[in-house]
């Protein structure tokens, strides 16, 4: 067997080569598919050269650092490490490998391979999957008399032609009745969760369609990749990220990926929308927004990363100065006269000693270091951090994997004005609390077989709340020159609430990617001295989901 998969992984490794000019296969941030690659990451002794983890969502070009190292690990798996090894081996690859085929084929001509319904190829001239999209879940809710609903249906289908230019779209429709706190943030912010464009169809009833798509091909042979398409990116090493997350919206965009050594830099540029009121259809504007992430393996176990971005509007145009893919976005933004939203930060992932991976990132909106030596709570001193564990085989358990991050931000950060704030579709585009509070998440995942899992997360937060019209800065839609004050602002100003989260999820995989799935989720948010209702959330749930990852709005 230990042959059979060392010459099934040269395979893999031959075919990425040939491959390497496109990015083969796109994959969202599925959360089994995501914790697997990050506990074989983990498992090794060093980082792996020239792998970036920051940089989601991954495609099989970013991820053949880590394709290439499996064989060393598969050496010393368990039974349930070699299955992880064997779903990511061909959830990025086309190729239909020796060890996973298949005994019997459904109708001849799908699922020759268990991982992909119906595969087409014509050496050097097209390869192609096309793959069903399923997630339906029902539930009941405490207090809550149209039930909970999540019904999605849809197609995905991967392709690469002539070896250069890769291809991916997914489309599905969508109808929800979500749980009752979700469907209190639609009515505030006026939008779904991760969704554009939607249909209220009665109290509680949401319908909506969606879609991922994107073309890649070569700009420099082995060096830099252009990806033009429709979608969402998360950057970051933890459950959330202070830079840019997949909570919004799907936005067009144009990625440029750049790999030199130990060097990883990506530019990110997006067609964004404003806040807005909804109504009757019609045209909305656009505003824009320039992302850059710059990478380095500093040391065998240490990597490190310089984040910038800025968000702007103009009458419908982008800002030339914004294109340019090397020049400090800080500086562009200034020579401009200052008018948009500019940020700055840090992140790292150090992997410690006995399975651990320590990670974090620093996130700077405005700072000046004068007013912070004077302690005197200045609303520009604008920033946030990130600070996350993550422990593999925990107390030398097998498969018992743990993390804990920590998450702060100050008022007014992300803020500006209606236009160039830290926002798409009436969404944030990064952390979903926005600003002004902090954040604890506990996750303990555990699978005592390749089939069966189970996980519980615990997410506990306190919030600054503003009412009426007083801005503490805790509302990144609300404009910065409205602010009550110039001074004493703390983290959490304005009327102090605290929220707390669990989700626990058991899940049984029947098939390559078809799980059934059952939890409870139970939530609270109350406010100091009883100033606004308290929010209470029981709920039960089951479903059935293939070839998606799950949908979970965990705050």
């Amino acid at each position: 067997m230990l042959n059979l998969f060392k010459k099934s992984t040269l395979l893999c490794l031959m075919a990425l080569s040939s491959l390497a000019q496109a990015q083969t296969r796109y994959i969202g941030k599925s959360q089994e598919l995501q914790e697997q690659i990050d506990r074989l990451e983990a498992l090794q002794n060093h980082n792996i050269p020239y792998w970036v983890g920051a940089i989601k969502p991954f495609t099989s070009n970013s991820i053949m650092p880590l394709l290439a190292s499996l064989d060393s690990i598969y050496q010393h798996a368990d039974a349930i490490d070699k299955f992880g090894i064997e779903k990511i081996t061909n959830a990025y690859l086309f190729v239909p490998i020796k060890f996973s085929q298949t005994k019997r084929s459904f109708l001849k001509a799908l699922y020759k391979n268990p991982y992909n319904g119906f595969t087409y190829q014509e050496p050097n001239i097209i390869q192609l999957a096309i793959n069903p999209l399923l997630n339906f879940q029902v539930g009941t809710e405490q207090n809550n008399q149209t039930g909970v609903l999540v019904n999605t249906r849809g197609i995905a289908i991967n392709g690469i032609v002539v070896n250069k230019i890769a291809f991916y779209a997914s489309f599905c429709d969508n109808q929800e009745n979500p749980l009752s706190y979700i469907g209190k943030r639609i009515n505030q912010q006026q939008a779904v969760p991760g969704v554009d464009y939607y249909l209220n169809r009665s109290q509680n009833q949401y319908d909506y369609l969606s879609a991922q798509t994107y073309i890649q091909f070569p700009l420099v042979k082995k060096y830099i990749q252009a990806q033009i398409g429709y979608g969402k990116q998360f950057w970051g090493y933890g459950q959330r990220s202070l830079f840019l997350s997949d909570y919004c919206a799907s936005a067009p965009y144009l990625h440029l990926h750049s790999q030199f050594k130990k060097f990883s830099y990506d530019n990110l540029f997006m067609e964004l929308t404003p806040q807005y009121m909804r109504g009757g259809d019609k045209v909305l504007d656009h505003k824009y927004a320039s992302f850059h992430h710059l990478s380095m393996h500093v040391h065998p176990k240490l990597e490190v990363g310089i984040f910038e971005s800025v968000v702007f509007g103009r009458p419908n145009h982008y800002e030339w100065s914004y294109l340019n893919p090397l020049i400090l976005l800080r500086q562009a933004e200034r020579s401009q006269g200052s008018p948009d939203n500019a940020l700055m930060g840090f992140d790292f992932k150090w992997k410690a000693p006995k399975h651990f991976q320590v990670y974090g990132q620093l996130l700077l909106d405005e700072f000046n270091l004068k007013e912070m030596t004077h302690s005197n709570g200045w609303w520009g001193n604008k920033y946030g951090f990130q600070l996350g564990v993550k422990a593999y085989n925990l107390f030398k358990i097998p498969h018992l994997d743990a993390q804990l991050e920590y998450n702060q931000v100050r008022p007014f950060t992300y803020a500006r004005d209606s236009v160039s704030n830290y926002t798409h579709y009436n969404q944030a585009i990064a952390h979903p609390l926005g600003a002004g509070f902090r954040e604890c998440i506990g996750i303990l995942r555990y699978q005592w077989h390749k089939k069966w899992s189970c996980s519980i997360q615990q997410v506990m937060y306190t919030k600054g709340v503003d009412t009426g019209s007083s801005n503490f800065g805790n509302n990144i839609f609300t404009a910065y020159n409205t602010r009550v004050q110039d001074y004493g602002f703390q983290t959490i100003s304005g009327i102090k609430s605290k929220g707390a989260y669990t989700n626990f999820h058991i899940a049984y995989e029947c098939i390559p990617n078809l799980y059934l799935e059952a939890g409870f989720i139970q939530r609270t948010l109350s406010y100091q001295a009883s100033q606004l209702p308290e929010e209470k959330t029981s709920a039960i749930y089951s479903g059935i989901r293939w070839n998606m990852a799950r949908r979970t709005v965990d705050f």
